[in-house]
């Protein structure tokens, strides 16, 4: 005799309970009780602990610029409130280390071989990434640095200041035939960087190509910008890379991503046609294509690989070093006039300079090594996934738990810098008191220092340089500055500038 619909209808829904208990017990016992308690092996170690369903200590710093204004203020007091070597918490079900001894920092910095750039964290910045400096590990990645060290030796950096003058130049000159008042200043700053890095790589030809009616480098701006964003949804949290690549809006995403690559990679084949000829001024496409290393010839897809591990810090690093440099000017006048005093009587527009000329700015020197005390664009490095147990000194790190540093710890910590919380550009002048040196990295540290920071820097003071001899300048008055982490660290309002020609 068949079992009535009855019958059928309650074993089906005792199944569908059973599983959704199953279900619901396995996320609850693999993201609450087992990742708490692999968070417990490092609270013995003698880490602070604070755990978040999923999220781990974004929610808490999201609770701080709630409150505070400041994504980082909980890493900012940290070291007057509850001093400490190092911190855990969580991402998702993975435990994530974060060191602030400078002992501890050192040590990792030192020892990248135990490591592997965290995968979650970058796979939706993978397809656009490629096979970058950024993105490989190991042997391939010593190959390309020592490929990259061809563009960015001494050399190389002084002959294309020069390049960086003028186009700060004829940026900041052609904002005179639109409106000077209230100006993005973040925007501005991105533009200008951005463009002195799409030149420098691509040369002036760039101008010709377009993705979306955009040019490549405010196209790739987006890009990177959608890519950070979309890592921080909660289906990310939730359903993993894996599920949430099966998703309409990730596959649309990806294939922007490879139709930008695509138009990046016509470019440079239709520069590698042409390569024999006189181009004039080398820019770094040139260098690569010349290029015949260790590992051979680069492969032209490799080359666009580069641009945009090559862009990511260029620009954005760059323009909100610049945005917050400005800022701090407009905030504190008295540094205003030092800064200006200095630009004025050692800058000349028009007049090629060398590195050695810039390194003469030592009031510069000083109040960006302060704007990046205070602001750092980059809080940390990119989050690194043991591949085996190690030691770091006394703390053991097992293999698969997440490592990072925070900066910001560090850059608050009375024990280093006295009066922590005020701009005191000064404070780099104090020959009595040492700084430990991995108290202060916003470069990072070790093998693995960002590559492109003496770019970075002398572009920043180019460009700072070129504004200041063209302008002076206000922001709208009561502006409070509101900090947030989108794909870097900056002001989550505009701020906006008003500039006023000065009298030649």
């Amino acid at each position: 005799m068949l079992p009535d619909i009855t019958t059928i209808l309650w074993h089906t829904l005792l199944v569908v309970i059973t599983f959704v208990i199953a279900v619901v017990g396995f996320i609850s016992f693999r993201f609450s009780f087992w990742t708490k308690h692999k968070m417990n092996y490092y609270k013995k170690q003698g880490a602070d602990f604070y755990y978040h369903p999923m999220i781990g200590h974004f929610y808490k710093m999201l609770q701080s610029f709630d409150k505070q204004g400041d994504f980082f203020y909980d890493s900012k007091i940290k070291a007057r409130t509850k001093p400490e070597r190092l911190y855990v918490s969580n991402i998702g079900s993975d435990p994530y280390v974060m060191l602030h001894d400078p002992v501890l920092i050192k040590e990792f910095c030192l020892n990248q071989d135990n490591y592997i750039k965290e995968p979650v964290t970058l796979d939706l910045f993978n397809p656009l990434l490629g096979k970058g400096l950024v993105k490989v590990e190991g042997q391939e990645w010593k190959l390309q640095k020592k490929m990259l060290s061809s563009s960015f030796h001494f050399e190389f950096l002084n002959a294309i200041l020069p390049n960086v003058q003028k186009l700060a130049n004829d940026r900041l000159t052609a904002l005179q035939k639109e409106s000077l008042k209230e100006i993005d200043l973040l925007l501005l700053m991105q533009n200008v960087s951005g463009e002195i890095v799409g030149k420098l790589f691509f040369g002036d030809e760039i101008e010709n190509y377009r993705y979306e009616g955009k040019l490549l480098t405010q196209a790739l701006a987006d890009l990177i910008a959608e890519a950070f964003t979309s890592n921080q949804t909660s289906e990310r949290f939730y359903l993993g890379p894996w599920l949430s690549s099966l998703m309409p809006k990730h596959k649309r995403f990806v294939a922007k991503i490879h139709e930008f690559r695509a138009g990046c990679l016509k470019f440079v084949e239709a520069r590698e046609k042409v390569k024999e000829k006189n181009l004039g001024k080398k820019d770094m496409v040139q260098v690569l294509l010349e290029y015949d290393g260790e590992a051979g010839k680069v492969e032209l897809s490799n080359i666009v690989d580069q641009f945009i591990s090559f862009f990511l810090p260029g620009m954005d690093t760059a323009g909100h070093m610049l945005t917050m440099a400005v800022y701090y000017m407009a905030a504190y006048p008295q540094y205003k006039a030092r800064m200006t005093e200095e630009v004025l009587r050692l800058y000349t527009p028009g007049k090629p300079i060398t590195i050695e000329e810039l390194n003469k700015f030592e009031f510069m020197n000083i109040f960006l090594k302060e704007v990046l005390r205070m602001s750092t664009p980059i809080n940390d490095v990119f989050s690194r996934k043991a591949i085996r147990d190690h030691y770091l000194k006394d703390i053991h790190i097992k293999k698969n738990d997440v490592v990072n540093l925070d900066f910001f710890y560090n850059h608050f910590n009375p024990q280093y810098f006295k009066d922590p919380d005020t701009f005191n550009p000064d404070r780099w002048l104090e020959k009595d008191k040492s700084i430990d040196p991995y108290a202060y990295i916003p470069f990072s540290a070790g093998p693995k220092t960002c590559i492109g920071q003496h770019l970075a820097n002398n572009e920043v003071k180019v460009i700072l340089a070129e504004l200041i001899t063209m302008y002076d300048f206000h922001i709208q008055e009561g502006y409070e500055l509101k900090m947030f982490l989108k794909f870097v660290y900056g002001p989550y309002e505009q701020i906006k500038l008003t500039l006023i020609p000065r009298n030649k």
